[in-house]
């Protein structure tokens, strides 16, 4: 930090490190602590370290963070109210690009999609690959041609998953291997990087992982941006007020039962009017709540150029 001299630290949701922190302070550097969240099992974990939490907030030159629940935490924690700025989630703030909708339209082409249902499971966790194999089959009786891709949260559960898939009888082709999924092809192993926001543009129904087993979920704003309805588990709380936001509207369907998974996919794909109701109510929410990285980036800018 003497040789390159920061003039601001950008941390991003609740990346904090306290000797990071003090260190960056000594130096004279601003700190930003960006679409910032705090669920309340993180802060009453913070809450057991009180003087450490304390002294560590006290560091920050701004927090900015996505929800009022996550700005009261942070205050309940020692935050100063003047540093405090909700500013909405970033992840609103999503663009599906030309290029980007064009592959999508390639990707459904090349699955069939008009011919066949696509059920995307997102980012799953060990544990939760089990249940969805569980209500893959149930769906399977009743949409036999269906297709699920499902995706690891983790490239080091690849093989793992594909030979969970393989054990229980279906018909396995990896996203790896350059080839689509032909007919006779049951799921779609999403073995790849940074394709997740791709594969889910051929979704007809998206579950989220993290959210079936104790984890807290993942992002669930990439299938809504595409119109995609939306099922979880109900393990949601590290996106409580997005995934609020989304049932309120109609958009997500948020299980109190992971056991319930199948009977659930099972009524949406039999049900257009209802995907599509889900779908545009989606899109919707992203577009009310845009804006959040205006508001970031003014309040980086001002940290970098004060007003004098």
């Amino acid at each position: 930090m003497r040789k390159t001299r920061p003039r601001l630290l950008l941390i991003m949701e609740t990346e904090l490190w306290p000797n990071m922190l003090h260190c960056t302070q000594a130096a004279g550097c601003r700190i930003v602590l960006a679409n910032a969240r705090l669920s309340q099992r993180s802060a009453d974990g913070y809450a057991r370290f009180d003087r450490l939490t304390r002294g560590m907030l006290a560091h920050l030159d701004v927090v900015a963070c996505q929800a009022r629940a996550d700005g009261d935490r942070f205050l309940a924690l020692g935050l100063e109210p003047g540093v405090l700025n909700i500013t909405g989630s970033i992840k609103f703030d999503l663009e599906l690009g030309g290029e980007l909708r064009a592959s999508a339209v390639q990707l459904r082409d090349s699955w069939g999609s008009d011919n066949r249902s696509v059920i995307v499971a997102a980012s799953t966790h060990p544990g939760e690959d089990e249940q969805i194999l569980k209500a893959f089959t149930l769906v399977r009786q009743s949409h036999d041609n269906c297709l699920l891709v499902t995706v690891p949260r983790h490239p080091e559960r690849f093989d793992t998953v594909y030979e969970l898939c393989v054990a229980a009888g279906w018909n396995v082709q990896r996203r790896s291997s350059g080839r689509a999924p032909g007919p006779g092809d049951d799921i779609l192993l999403g073995d790849t990087m940074g394709e997740l926001l791709l594969l889910l543009g051929g979704a007809t129904v998206a579950v989220i992982g993290g959210s079936l087993v104790n984890h807290g979920g993942h992002n669930v704003l990439e299938a809504s941006a595409w119109g995609v309805p939306v099922v979880t588990g109900p393990y949601m709380f590290n996106f409580a007020d997005i995934s609020d936001l989304l049932v309120a509207a109609g958009a997500m369907t948020r299980l109190a039962d992971p056991g319930e998974l199948g009977d659930c996919l099972a009524e949406l794909l039999a049900n257009p009017q209802r995907r599509r109701e889900m779908g545009e109510a989606g899109q919707r929410v992203v577009a009310d709540n845009r804006g959040a990285k205006k508001r970031l980036l003014a309040l980086v800018d001002g940290q970098i150029n004060p007003a004098i």
